[in-house]
């Protein structure tokens, strides 16, 4: 038991990122924060966040503030700022008089994790005093830390307004220059104000619409760089096949492998779509393989309108995607009747995967203290013990309750980025897990439970989740680092992520091996290896051949990045000695690829082996015909010597009875003679 539970342990080190960032900025409104707003003011206030190409923002802050009291003035003012970097402070009075600031760094924590913030407080010289007489002010400052850039694309943390006070009136709007692309929101979508001088102004008319945290998501891709350091240990004496997991293609992300070093023996795709690249490591020697690969992550908004129902479902889909597993436990009684409590009366799928995602969400709580000792429950024990999950609890309860109504599921295991106010940079302490659920009509979605408890994802993929590996017809294979089918526990320790601005354009280049024999005349034998673009993976691969009049064509189904695949094909004809003409193609789109093509000459040589084979094998026959023949004749005529011999026999053996009679009459005659008696 002890062994199993080590195991255990080693596998699913796993551990969820939350989403800090929207967690942290939820205690803010609106950059600034009236920490004794009450009813004896009431405040409307004008936020405006402008943002820059370089990542930096300045965050200007209007304020209208109305006197309800006959006797009481605002003598000063703490406005708590989300950010720890706040420069150039400015407060000014409406006349544009400067108003004097002193800032102070504090220290706050919530649901687990600590941060640091500024608290600034304005003080006023004068105030009006007089029931509804009002003071405009504003505060402006610079920092660096609203605005994530990710590649190409930008990300801007909206701060919610969740303690505005009931009294309060919030506009808040943000601008952008022009070049930032199409905007998109976890959250509400923002309304275009106004377009000048190169920038977009965009606005949220109801404050209400940001009583939870969003962020806004400028430009639709971005794209990671990620250097793997995979491992290969190997402490036995003989050599050893390792086996590395390479991140895979999915609906929302496309992997570019630039550079494996050292190159693997070989490649090939998984049931599943994972990149595996093995690897032979000599005795008692290591080998670390260190990539250069780049992963375009798209921001996708699933067109869920297109979902059909379960029927819709493809046979091999369902047969895949919905068993019970060790950890996915459809078979459990009681979680399969909550399921079908939710998914009570609904009929299209997505429909379906909605409120199973919405159960998840209200049966588990996140349990920060969980990471430190994080061993994998599995949907049953999480459903039971529902106040001690992370990511992973999240995620194999929904696979589960998913699978327990005949919904494909599976889990994308990777990085997720948890923005800049996380402590740890180790990829390691990032690692995540999520749902892909299978909409029929619309394929596979992303979905992360986790993650809804901070903001609403449902039918959005994000810019933030990067699939490492996909789980689906295990459980919890393939691990990063495989050798004879055993996790090797690497939990990606050494590796880095970053951002690059655009993605890889690789011109795609295949490579053909071929030869054409002749076997005999009208009878020719091609023999052919093809191999993918080292880059990308791919679909729709095919081999065309041209022999003479004869055209044919070879599936070739899917293929990992530099994978090499055998092929063989007879052809009979009077075209037997033309050169063959390959082509090495691939379906992108509506348009097919040419990746290679190769004109094979005719090699003759076969022809004269097949010949010499084919004299050798007759001159054989007619060798084993002759000793045949020669021993038929033999028994033949040893058969005619025993059947003679038999004869002589006979004939002696009938002689001799002939004489025996004979004697025998003579002896009685004899006998008969001297009896006689005397006359």
């Amino acid at each position: 038991m002890i062994a199993d539970m080590s195991l255990l342990s080693r596998r699913l080190r796993i551990t969820v990122v939350g989403f800090l960032w929207i967690a942290l900025v939820a205690i803010f409104f609106g950059g600034s924060y009236l920490s004794h707003a009450s009813a004896e003011f009431d405040y409307s206030i004008g936020l405006d966040y402008q943002l820059q190409s370089d990542g930096s923002a300045k965050v200007v802050t209007k304020y209208h503030v109305t006197n309800q009291t006959n006797n009481r003035i605002l003598a000063s003012i703490k406005i708590n700022t989300p950010v720890k970097d706040a420069s150039e402070v400015v407060a000014t009075f409406a006349d544009g008089s400067q108003l004097p600031v002193t800032m102070a760094q504090r220290t706050n924590t919530t649901q687990g994790y600590t941060y640091d913030y500024q608290e600034l407080t304005v003080v006023f010289g004068r105030w009006p005093s007089g029931r509804g007489l009002s003071q405009d002010f504003s505060l402006s400052y610079k920092t660096r830390e609203l605005v994530e850039i990710k590649g190409s694309s930008k990300t801007f943390s909206v701060p919610s307004l969740a303690e505005v006070q009931s009294q309060e009136n919030y506009r808040v709007s943000v601008s952008v220059p022009q070049d930032f692309g199409k905007v998109y929101s976890t959250g509400v979508l923002p309304e275009i104000d106004v377009s000048e001088d190169g920038r977009l102004k965009y606005s949220f008319p109801n404050s209400a619409d940001l009583k939870r945290s969003i962020s806004l998501i400028f430009g639709d891709t971005t794209v990671y760089k990620v250097d793997f350091a995979y491992p290969l240990k190997n402490t036995t004496g003989r050599e050893q096949t390792f086996v590395v997991t390479l991140p895979p293609d999915t609906s929302s992300q496309k992997i570019y492998i630039n550079k494996l070093d050292p190159a693997p023996v070989s490649t090939r795709l998984d049931t599943d779509g994972n990149v595996l690249a093995e690897y032979r490591v000599p005795a008692r020697s290591t080998k670390t393989v260190h990539t250069d690969i780049a992963a375009q992550v798209r921001y996708l908004e699933y067109d869920l309108s297109k979902g059909g129902i379960k029927s819709d479902i493809p046979a091999d889909i369902m047969k895949n995607y919905t068993a019970s597993t060790q950890y996915w436990q459809t078979s459990d009684a009681a979680l399969s009747a909550k399921a079908q409590q939710a998914v009570q009366g609904q009929t299209k799928v997505v429909d379906m995967i909605r409120s199973l995602y919405e159960l998840t969400k209200s049966t588990l709580t996140y349990n920060n203290e969980k990471i430190k000792y994080n061993i994998r429950q599995g949907s049953s024990k999480a459903l039971n013990n529902p106040n001690n999950a992370v990511c992973l609890e999240y995620s194999d309860l929904m696979i589960a309750l998913l699978r327990s109504q005949g919904i494909p599921a599976r889990m994308p295991v990777g990085y997720a980025y948890a923005g800049s106010l996380k402590q740890s940079k180790a990829v390691s302490d990032s690692l995540h897990s999520w749902v892909e659920a299978y909409v029929p009509g619309v394929g596979w979605i992303n979905v992360d439970p986790t993650w809804g408890e901070k903001y609403d994802n449902f039918g959005k993929s994000d810019l933030d989740h990067l699939t490492f590996a996909l789980w689906g017809r295990n459980d919890s294979m393939p691990a990063a680092v495989m050798a004879n089918g055993e996790d090797q526990n690497y939990q990606y320790e050494d590796t880095t992520v970053s951002y690059v601005e655009d993605a890889p354009h690789p011109i795609p280049e295949g490579k053909i091996q071929a030869h054409k024999y002749v076997l005999f005349p009208g009878i020719s034998f091609v023999r052919y290896d093809a191999t993918a673009p080292m880059q990308v993976a791919g679909d729709e691969y095919g081999m065309t051949l041209v022999q003479g009049t004869k055209r044919t064509q070879d599936n070739l189904g899917s293929l990992a990045p530099g994978q090499t695949i055998s092929r063989s094909q007879l052809y009979f004809g009077k075209d037997f000695n033309q050169p063959a003409s390959l082509t090495f193609s691939q379906q992108e789109l509506q348009e097919r690829l040419v990746l290679a093509s190769t004109k094979v000459p005719v090699t003759y040589w076969p022809m004269a082996v097949s010949f010499i084979v084919l004299t050798g094998a007759l001159l054989l026959i007619a060798l084993k015909l002759i000793i045949r023949n020669k021993r038929a004749i033999e028994q033949t005529a040893a058969q005619r010597t025993q059947e003679l011999i038999k004869q002589q026999a006979l004939t002696r053996f009938k002689n001799q009875e002939s004489k025996t009679m004979k004697s025998a009459k003579e002896i009685a005659a004899e006998i008969n003679h001297d009896s006689t008696p005397p006359q």
